[in-house]
């Protein structure tokens, strides 16, 4: 029987298990959502879904300043696993929770909204970026995250999590960074 130089027992397992490691990295890395483009549009509204009631000590409807925007956070509402509107649809890898808040830019020129800047975390410790692609369809024509808020000026935005696994308790807090400071919001 011929030999191809491949051996056996620790060093063959070991090159298996660095070979297996290195796949596995590669495949977590594919799964990301970044940068991948809205599925076509529908003109499905994301209405479904239950709206968080503010509690003692809630911080929803009280303006909090982070950086150079103040935001009102207005509502917390699990939407399910479908995102849609007239700018296009997506479907979540867990359920969609969305946050509308006002923003007002305190700044001299006109600022965006940058989705990865605030994180969802939920009373059992699960914590989410926002997604900006998802928050992009959710606020439509909204100049929130494309042309940017002008200086002064307030906007209705909606920022969107993809929680996954879905959340199995509800949204407690939204933190917000910016510019190094960083500010957690009680919701629930």
């Amino acid at each position: 029987m011929q030999s191809f130089g491949v051996g056996t027992g620790r060093p063959r397992s070991l090159a298996i298990a660095t070979i297996a490691l290195a796949g596995g990295l590669a495949l977590a890395a594919c799964s990301s959502d970044s940068g991948s483009a809205p599925s076509t549009p529908s003109v499905k509204s994301p209405t479904s879904g239950t709206a968080a009631p503010a509690t003692e000590g809630s911080q929803l409807g009280q303006p909090v300043t982070v950086g150079s925007f103040t935001y009102t956070i207005e509502s917390v509402k699990n939407i399910g696993k479908t995102l849609s509107s007239d700018e296009g649809e997506s479907l979540a890898q867990g359920e969609f929770v969305v946050v509308k808040m006002a923003v007002t830019n305190n700044g001299s020129a006109p600022a965006n909204v940058v989705a990865s800047n605030f994180t969802a975390t939920t009373a059992n410790g699960q914590a989410v970026q926002a997604q900006e692609n998802d928050s992009v369809i959710a606020n439509g024509t909204n100049p929130a995250f494309r042309q940017g808020i002008g200086a002064g000026k307030t906007e209705q935005v909606s920022l969107v999590f993809d929680f996954s696994p879905a959340p199995k308790s509800p949204v407690t807090q939204i933190e917000i960074t910016d510019n190094g400071e960083s500010v957690a919001i009680k919701v629930a």
